[in-house]
């Protein structure tokens, strides 16, 4: 309450002060929530998720039916996973929830084209366990955190605005994503499993 009767006194804000250090390092501070936004979506989750049911049948070579069963039983893991990390996050703390999971989904994308390289079908058809495997380190971390954090670092007289620059980076990311998936399989194939590793190990020594 102090806080905000404090911010009451001051001069209405002006959008270059996030372009302004200072004593709040805001600018620091946005390009902090702008890049563990934009890190959410280049972790590939997007991959998984909205292109499960394709990437199980084109990747895997599944039945129709099997990869419809296998996505719906993928979402509804990353659901309870996005559940759990309500508890989890508070007692883990942001850095290291953060850096867990970013090792346990790079080591998910690293898997993948290997065993999809493998000449004998059962190990093929353990690949797509791995989506699985992603899905729960980023539900468990990486599905709320961003939004979490970036709000929690963000000064009180800037919070919706660098929030809102944090979530437009979101965005930005998530369509850049999708819009480059579909045509990633049929031109580079397992490949693009590679191009998310190496994405989601650059984050473990950005964090």
């Amino acid at each position: 309450m102090a806080t905000y009767e404090s911010q009451k006194s001051q001069a209405p804000f002006q959008y270059k002060e996030l372009f302004q250090n200072g004593k709040s390092h805001t600018l620091r501070r946005m390009c902090l929530s702008f890049s563990i936004q934009a890190a959410q979506q280049l972790s590939g989750i997007n991959l998984v998720s909205t292109y499960a049911n394709q990437i199980l049948g084109q990747s895997f070579d599944l039945a129709p039916g099997m990869s419809h069963l296998i996505a719906a039983c993928g979402g509804t893991e990353y659901a309870i996973c996005s559940v759990l990390s309500v508890f989890l996050i508070e007692g883990l703390a942001r850095r290291k929830a953060f850096l867990l999971r970013s090792t346990g989904m790079t080591g998910s994308f690293i898997l993948i084209p290997i065993l999809l390289l493998q000449n004998q079908r059962n190990m093929q058809l353990a690949a797509p366990g791995l989506l699985f495997l992603f899905n729960t380190f980023f539900g468990l971390a990486w599905v709320g955190g961003p939004f979490l954090y970036s709000a929690e670092i963000a000064p009180l007289r800037s919070r919706a605005q660098i929030n809102g620059v944090a979530t437009a980076a979101n965005w930005i990311f998530c369509i850049v994503v999708v819009m480059n998936i579909p045509p990633s399989f049929p031109n580079i194939g397992w490949k693009t499993y590679i191009i998310y590793a190496v994405l989601n190990a650059s984050f473990i020594p950005i964090i």
